[in-house]
């Protein structure tokens, strides 16, 4: 899928872009475990996304985080996306790839469409078109909507 294998670039240019790469090996990182601990919490803090980053400009905008349960043979593995590439739906499709490879039926994958042919059918749209569309779902709306009467 090119969304897997995409960075953002900004530096020197007039706008960002999202450039799709050949190839853009996911980063495995192995945890370490203590055999004293329950081995979930270990892993959960471990990946805590509030304290890992991603590299906007470094493909993939993802990273894999394994673990061996030293008290069972569990195998924990933690996934880390940047918002940029996938929210829950994508995650959801993802998942469902990994059952399909594990259980051998790759077969049954869907063939990924080029991310081109996205931006093709974006760019097809001129800008004024949505901003007339946002105009009329929200041109009756004369006030801030700030959630917790923040203003």
């Amino acid at each position: 899928h090119d969304i897997l294998r995409s960075a953002a670039h900004w530096q020197g240019l007039a706008q960002p872009v999202q450039v799709v790469y050949r190839h853009a090996p996911l980063p495995i990182i192995e945890l370490t475990l203590d055999a004293a601990s329950d081995a979930l919490p270990q892993v959960q803090a471990q990946t805590d996304p509030r304290h890992l980053r991603l590299d906007l400009q470094q493909a993939p905008l993802m990273a894999a985080y394994v673990a061996a349960d030293p008290q069972s043979a569990t195998c924990y593995l933690a996934l880390l996306f940047h918002h940029l590439m996938s929210d829950h739906m994508t995650l959801e499709y993802i998942v469902a790839e990994i059952q399909l490879l594990l259980s051998g039926q790759s077969e049954r994958q869907a063939k990924p469409l080029p991310y081109r042919n996205f931006i093709a059918q974006t760019l097809a749209i001129p800008a004024a078109a949505h901003e007339a569309y946002f105009r009329e779902q929200l041109g009756d709306i004369d006030e801030p909507t700030v959630p917790f009467g923040l203003l």
